[in-house]
């Protein structure tokens, strides 16, 4: 470990081991705990892995740190259901549960493929996002999480490929911090 090899080397007496993640950094508390020359301190989500905390010198646990998902599926972009997925845990709604009418997403997806030509017909984040506000009319859970979207500013939100532009600039309306891999989410990148 650094840690060791810093001491063992004579280039630091004492040292301060910072664990900033969204879990416990309870393998460096463990290691280290009863060792008065390591300080460990972790700031961590409360609710997450491990569930038995180890004791850091000093530990901050935030008091969610939850981690929401979203992929791409037939109906919509990973970025649309992640934000999805979100504000419906924040309306406390269940996941399982349909915000978007099925008319509607029939409708905009017979408008891109007969009228725009498009090949998929996915939403992305900001046809998610005008498709829910249609919804409110049908839907009183649509205004629920209508009424989470401002939330989920300064939020982190991280894609494994790089956004498509309707998903980029709804996430970036949102006000979330984005950050991608530097990956496209199609190999047809130059077919029309």
């Amino acid at each position: 470990m650094a840690v060791r090899a810093l001491q063992a080397e004579g280039r630091a007496r004492r040292i301060l081991v910072v664990d900033c993640d969204v879990h416990q950094g309870d393998g460096t508390a463990a290691i280290f705990a009863g060792d008065s020359s390591v300080f460990t301190f972790s700031i961590h989500g409360a609710k997450n892995f491990p569930l038995h905390k180890e004791r850091s010198d000093l530990d901050i646990e935030l008091p969610d740190g939850t981690i929401v998902t979203g992929k791409n599926s037939p109906l919509m972009h990973a970025a649309s259901s992640v934000v999805i997925n979100a504000v419906k845990r924040l309306a406390g709604l269940p996941q399982g549960m349909h915000l978007l009418a099925p008319t509607i997403i029939e409708c905009v997806a017979k408008v891109k493929k007969d009228i725009l030509g498009q090949k998929t017909v996915s939403l992305d984040l900001e046809e998610t996002l005008i498709a829910l506000g249609i919804s409110v009319t049908t839907n009183p859970s649509a205004q629920l999480c209508l009424d989470k979207l401002k939330s989920l500013r300064g939020c982190d939100v991280h894609m494994t490929h790089i956004p498509a532009p309707g998903d980029e600039a709804g996430l970036r309306q949102l006000g979330v911090h984005l950050t991608s891999d530097p990956n496209f989410s199609t190999k047809n990148l130059f077919v029309s």
